[in-house]
């Protein structure tokens, strides 16, 4: 039965679509999922711009999260999950601002300044099979990009199932992301969106108290993809390391000494819980050696 399910999980995995991608569904949003390098796509976090949205937690839970890039832009997002029905429904919302520009005609007459921006609002059901250890869920978002007059508008579905083989503490997992169901004009003129399938791998390690995570995706704007694999380890009950890496940094400029070329296209993150809490430092290496770091709280409720 694994063996089909797997065959069929490769099968969808190989499917790609031609076109133009938006720069800013590559953009980091959680901390958590930073510091695991782009992994982790079975762990649970509700601010991620990238995650399988049949991913659970039974909590009530509120989530914020902050990061920040060069050249003064920013990622902020929040996000609440609940029981709902016989599931779980989450809401979530994310603003990458790229900073204000100075405008200019035609005629490079200076004009007014104008602001960039991406936002997303999206909304996610998760459910539980009664007969299989099988998860499932869908989400839909509503797409809004700015830059000065011009603004791009679409609604996206993703969606995605895992299978927890709990025999050899092992959960398999595909979702394909960014489904586009309405576009405006101009989003229609730039192209297709960047959809995404992923085939996701998670194992809790038998003799270390650590949780691994294999992810491989195929980006549909250029037929090309990416393998990410990184790890939750548990030092104390109180204290997590993550980390992560990716064959992104074969495409970053790793034209750098050893040192950076070893460390690009890397995360790492602490997590520290306490009570009810739970407070996230995220960090990223690209191959250039530049650093950008991320924070996100978790609250249960």
């Amino acid at each position: 039965m694994v063996k089909k399910i797997f065959s069929s999980f490769l099968l969808l995995f190989s499917f790609s679509y031609p076109g133009t991608g938006n720069p800013g569904f590559h953009a980091w949003t959680s901390p958590s999922r930073m510091a695991l390098g782009g992994s982790g796509y079975l762990s649970y976090s509700p601010i991620s711009a990238h995650t399988n949205p049949s991913t659970i937690s039974r909590n009530r839970i509120f989530s914020t999260g902050l990061i920040r890039y060069p050249a003064g832009i920013t990622s902020q997002s929040l996000a609440a999950n609940f029981p709902w029905k016989q599931g779980v429904a989450g809401i979530a919302v994310r603003h990458l601002a790229y900073g204000s520009f100075d405008g200019y005609d035609n005629e490079a007459n200076p004009t007014s300044a104008y602001y960039s921006s991406d936002t997303w609002i999206k909304a996610k059901y998760s459910a539980s099979s009664k007969r299989f250890p099988f998860q499932y869920g869908s989400s839909i978002s509503l797409f809004s990009s700015n830059l000065n007059d011009d603004k791009t508008k679409a609604l996206l579905v993703s969606s995605g199932g895992q299978l927890d083989i709990k025999k050899i503490k092992t959960t398999l997992g595909i979702v394909v992301e960014n489904y586009s169901l309405a576009l405006n004009k101009i989003s229609k003129t730039d192209g297709v969106f960047s959809r995404r399938t992923t085939l996701s791998i998670s194992k809790d390690l038998a003799y270390l108290p650590m949780k691994l995570f294999v992810d491989g995706e195929l980006v549909s704007v250029s037929k090309t993809g990416n393998i990410y694999f990184g790890g939750q380890a548990d030092i104390t009950p109180a204290i997590q390391i993550l980390w992560g890496t990716s064959t992104k940094k074969i495409d970053h400029n790793i034209r750098q000494d050893l040192w950076k070329t070893v460390l690009g296209a890397s995360g790492f993150g602490v997590v520290y819980i306490t009570g009810v809490t739970k407070i996230i430092y995220g960090s990223y290496i690209f191959g250039t050696g530049t650093i950008i770091q991320g924070i996100e709280l978790e609250i249960t409720f």
